[in-house]
């Protein structure tokens, strides 16, 4: 039922401000103020209803209205705390995981702690061995005595490292004989494989100007010169490498003979291929008579120039070892890069330091990762604390405006009324306001 005021031209520009007013928690009561009015004017209610608040419809409607608001704000608080639970729990489920992996990684650091001592005392005991060794190797003379042995000192009276039997800490500690360590830097990788590629690269074209005389076919000679570089390259730097690691545990005891033996062939094959050089360098000192007193043919009478190796007064034999010595000197230095290599000891300590380092890293990044996941799920977790008290309060303003509303309903529809048994109704009325219903309590 519309009252007078509702009609009018006026009424879509009242309706549109009622609208804006509406929005917020002034719209119950607005709302509830204008229905009170509407309920008085009209007559559907009296004192007889205001006395007995359940039978007030437009209550009964405001706290069915207000259980749909707060099962709507419990529906929030229920998803929201089991999202940040969730949450809280994979970061928890993290941090543990990051715990265990934190401590394999301690176990693994103590692992190879205890390697490296080992390897460490493995050294030490090695530098002890050898400064013996030379000990017992240096020149004496017929009574036994170092050359550099004072005339007054007795044998016995002579203290070295070597004589000195220590181990452990206490070695460390006292015996100077003890290895130096492994700051010391030896050739890199790079350097000794870029050393062995320039002698083959050094070697192939040598190669292939001395086979192109067997067979002018590159497509067949090229592949035989580099094969063979290869092999004249290689061969001795393997047998430096085999020969260095002949004390490695596990290690044939044979390898290290094995290694020097394969020097053998190699020596002969250089030989081989630096006469073969000259006599393809130098083919008519061979085929030319040996008229001169030094076995090369000399000029005849028709002008014919000397050979260079006659200018130069060489003979075969000096050019053969010529070329040979080349040979030799650059298996030699594939030897020297194969021996170059560390110790096994030294090998395994230097890994086992940077394996160490390695882990430290992750065990710092994984302790971090620890800390950062529980201090997150300890955030997850107060944010619930705080979501529930935040629902919570939001419940209790939801309950104090429909209780207002439905006080400023009653207001306004006494107040229109304007009949004092209705006044005196409503002062003895009975039955809880929406807000007072023990019902929608959380």
């Amino acid at each position: 039922m519309e009252t007078t005021n509702d009609r009018g031209p006026g009424r879509f520009l009242r309706r549109r401000m009622e609208s804006m007013r509406d929005r917020g928690p002034g719209r119950l009561l607005f709302r509830a103020r204008r229905e009170g009015r509407r309920a008085g004017r009209s007559g559907k209610i009296d004192q007889w209803l205001i006395a007995d608040r359940d039978r007030v419809p437009y209550l009964n409607r405001l706290t069915a209205e207000m259980n749909g608001r707060l099962a709507e704000l419990r529906a929030g608080r229920v998803q929201a705390v089991e999202k940040l639970r969730r949450g809280a729990a994979e970061r928890r489920g993290a941090a543990d995981v990051a715990a265990h992996g934190v401590a394999a990684t301690e176990r693994d650091i103590a692992g190879v702690q205890r390697f490296m001592d080992s390897s460490l005392a493995r050294m030490d005991r090695l530098a002890v061995h050898e400064a013996k060794v030379r000990d017992r190797t240096r020149t004496r003379d017929d009574t036994g005595r170092p050359p550099d042995m004072p005339p007054d000192m007795e044998l016995d009276d002579l203290a070295t490292p070597a004589h000195t039997e220590l181990t452990g800490e206490s070695a460390r500690g006292q015996d100077p004989a003890r290895w130096e360590g492994p700051m010391g830097k030896g050739l890199p990788a790079w350097l000794r494989y870029g050393l062995i590629a320039m002698l083959i690269g050094i070697e192939v074209p040598v190669q292939l100007q001395i086979f192109l005389h067997f067979d002018d076919d590159v497509r067949l000679t090229m592949p035989f010169a580099a094969s063979v570089s290869v092999i004249m390259a290689v061969l001795p730097h393997l047998s430096g490498r085999i020969y260095r690691a002949r004390h490695q545990t596990g290690a044939e005891r044979g390898s290290g003979p094995v290694a020097l033996v394969l020097l053998v062939p190699w020596a002969v094959l250089a030989c081989l291929f630096g006469d073969l050089r000259r006599r393809v360098l130098f083919p008519s000192a061979d085929a030319e008579g040996t008229d001169g007193d030094d076995g090369w043919t000399l000029p005849d009478d028709q002008g014919v120039a000397p050979l260079l190796i006659d200018r130069l007064g060489l003979d075969w034999f000096t050019v053969s070892v010529m070329f040979a010595a080349l040979l030799l000197l650059s298996g030699a230095v594939a030897f020297l890069l194969g021996i170059s290599e560390d110790h096994p000891a030294v090998s395994a300590y230097r890994g086992a330091a940077e394996r160490q380092n390695a882990l430290e890293r992750s065990l710092r990044q994984g302790r971090a990762a620890a800390d950062e996941a529980k201090r997150t799920a300890t955030e997850l977790e107060g944010r619930v604390t705080a979501i529930k008290e935040g629902f919570a309060h939001k419940e209790e303003r939801t309950r104090a405006h429909y209780q207002a509303a439905g006080s400023a309903y009653l207001d306004e529809a006494a107040h229109v009324l304007r009949d004092p048994s209705v006044t005196e109704a409503a002062g003895r009325a009975t039955g809880p306001l929406p807000g007072d219903d023990p019902k929608v309590k959380v």
